[in-house]
């Protein structure tokens, strides 16, 4: 898919449950040779990052410390995975992105309201080296949410999953701030809605994007 036009870099995000892979997997059908990745994680480092992070060692960290560890994952994978993917034409859908989701799960989840200002140097430190094109939202409602995550079949939990549902409800408000300070390139779709209707709603946002080439 090499062309002599940049890949666009888009993210889904939302809180436990929101169908996010699916829709990931029907992204890569409509648009082949794109790149699937992750954060925290895609890159060998961040990976092993992202064990630390959803293991009893992040479980106990602060919230501070739990930021600058998704960050410094995220500055691997994008310098290593998505900006050379990006320069070879290839679009990259990401399963999260902390520029993203820490907002929700660090500053909003784990109630690091006061490292606020941290948050918005790191991201726009890494948005520097790597734009993203869009970020994409779905927004469930909590109990919804987690019983999706219940009915689950051989998927391992993390730490994040068997919080209570205030933890959940938390994040869900730091996404729905994080897209009303970032509107310019942010889109919430409803994600208690069919996985035929909320897939309808990702790929016209994603459309609009990948067109403005």
């Amino acid at each position: 898919m090499k062309t002599n036009q940049k890949g666009k870099f888009i993210s889904l995000s939302g809180g436990e449950g929101a169908g996010k892979s699916s829709h990931l997997k029907r992204l890569l059908v409509e648009y082949p040779g794109s790149v699937i990745t992750r954060e925290p994680g895609g890159s060998e480092m961040a990976e092993l990052g992202r064990s630390l992070l959803l293991g009893p060692h992040g479980k106990v960290a602060t919230p501070f410390t739990q930021t600058c560890l998704t960050f410094a994952c995220s500055g691997d994978h994008l310098h290593k995975v998505v900006a050379p993917a990006l320069a070879e034409g290839r679009h990259v859908f990401s399963d999260r992105i902390c520029t993203v989701c820490s907002y929700a799960y660090q500053v909003y989840g784990e109630g690091g309201h006061d490292i606020k200002e941290t948050f918005f140097h790191l991201r726009e430190m890494n948005l520097k080296s790597t734009p993203l094109d869009l970020a994409i939202i779905i927004d469930v409602e909590p109990v919804e949410g987690m019983r999706r995550v219940a009915l689950r079949k051989d998927v391992p939990t993390n730490h994040f999953d068997e919080r209570k549902i205030d933890f959940h409800e938390r994040i869900r408000a730091g996404y729905l701030e994080y897209a009303k300070l970032f509107p310019e390139n942010t889109v919430v779709v409803d994600g208690n809605l069919s996985e035929e209707e909320v897939w309808r709603q990702i790929k016209d946002a994603v459309d609009v994007v990948i067109a403005a080439h």
